[in-house]
């Protein structure tokens, strides 16, 4: 039985055919390596172009439902250390600038060291001179403004903060801006954690206490869930009207220590209308401080007025008084008073890139 054949295509066929059947085998090479060099593309632009730390691309060092109590626990790491390094109890920075509206840049330094340590230094941009001192210590704080008049150094006990506060040119809560400065441990006993976005990302963790006037407010930290960072402190009434604010920038990580530090603070105290943002360059951790650096100065020309001891003497005092002698004291001269720290009302208001949105001024004040 002869075997049967199958006719042999034309030419033309079998010339469309070789030309026809290597093109889907081409086609998928070529969408293969478009995506292997899409894909590669991206990881060399990650390589070269990686997201600022801290930002929404960067990792998240905790994790999206971390606790209260984690994340308190992850914020005291980076100030009382762990069992691989210090944390940061002091520190210090001569590469301070001081921007006050209405006034140029000022350079400044600034150190701090806990629980109560604290000194700003603020310069001259043109002459050098020293146009601020304030800082405190264990039992005292003080301030020194170039422009006082008359010129004197105040100084006060902190249990004195209430009555310092009637008299002081600037608005200066020592404790809370220790606090802001990052060397002060939170208590997580003390804080109750609220949402603050509604993705949960940015947290509160709010305290109530008694301030130094007898009046209970809110001590709120806002903390970014995800880096583990804070934002923001605030200081607040009972009622929630905002008494100080300072917003926190510019997180960077020291790549020795790995301690993570912000370096804008933007402070704001709406009843007072001042504000003031301090830039910090490089910070020296836990420096050799000598004690002399947070003694009360000594400004040639300017004596110590003690608040304390200037109020009580300037109360009337009952007594019987030798003849030839006043009953009262003579009061002394009321502590000097100075403007420097007070812009004008449209600077105080002015959009601030990285805050959240301010109270309205119609319920800004208590």
């Amino acid at each position: 039985m002869g075997r049967r054949l199958t006719p042999d295509p034309s030419p033309s066929i079998r010339r469309a055919t070789r030309m026809e059947s290597p093109m889907p085998n081409a086609s998928r090479i070529m969408i293969v390596a478009l995506v292997i060099a899409n894909l590669a593309g991206c990881a060399l632009h990650s390589r070269l172009f990686p997201p600022a730390p801290f930002s929404e691309r960067a990792p998240c060092t905790l994790s999206p439902s971390a606790s209260k109590d984690q994340i308190i626990a992850h914020l005291n790491e980076n100030i009382t250390g762990t069992a691989g390094g210090s944390g940061i109890v002091a520190w210090r920075s001569t590469n301070v600038s001081i921007h006050i509206p209405g006034l140029p840049r000022l350079p400044a330094t600034l150190a701090v060291e806990a629980p109560r340590n604290l000194r700003l230094l603020v310069s001259n941009p043109l002459s050098g001179g020293e146009e601020v001192d304030m800082g405190s210590n264990d039992e005292h704080f003080w301030l020194w403004l170039k422009e006082m008049d008359p010129p004197q150094v105040i100084t006060a006990r902190h249990e004195e903060l209430p009555l310092a506060g009637r008299y002081l040119p600037i608005p200066f809560q020592p404790d809370w801006l220790i606090e802001v400065l990052g060397v002060i441990p939170l208590d997580p006993t003390e804080y109750q954690m609220e949402p603050a976005t509604p993705d949960g990302r940015i947290v509160e963790l709010v305290a109530n206490r008694l301030s130094p006037t007898g009046q209970n407010v809110r001590r709120v930290v806002r903390v970014d869930r995800c880096h583990g960072i804070v934002l923001e402190h605030r200081l607040e009434s009972a009622d929630r009207q905002l008494i100080a604010r300072a917003t926190l920038a510019k997180h960077q990580r020291d790549p020795e220590t790995g301690h993570v530090m912000p370096s804008l603070y933007h402070v704001r105290w709406p009843q007072a209308q001042a504000q003031l943002r301090i830039s910090v360059g490089k910070v020296d951790v836990n420096p050799r401080t000598t004690a002399a650096v947070w003694e009360v100065p000594q400004k040639p020309g300017c004596p110590q007025v003690d608040l304390g001891q200037w109020a009580q003497q300037a109360r009337p005092v009952h007594m019987t008084a030798p003849q030839g002698r006043p009953a009262v004291p003579p009061p002394l001269e009321q502590p000097g008073r100075a403007v420097l720290w007070k812009p004008t009302a449209d600077s105080v208001g002015d959009a601030d890139p990285f805050s959240p949105p301010t109270v309205p001024p119609a319920t800004a004040r208590p």
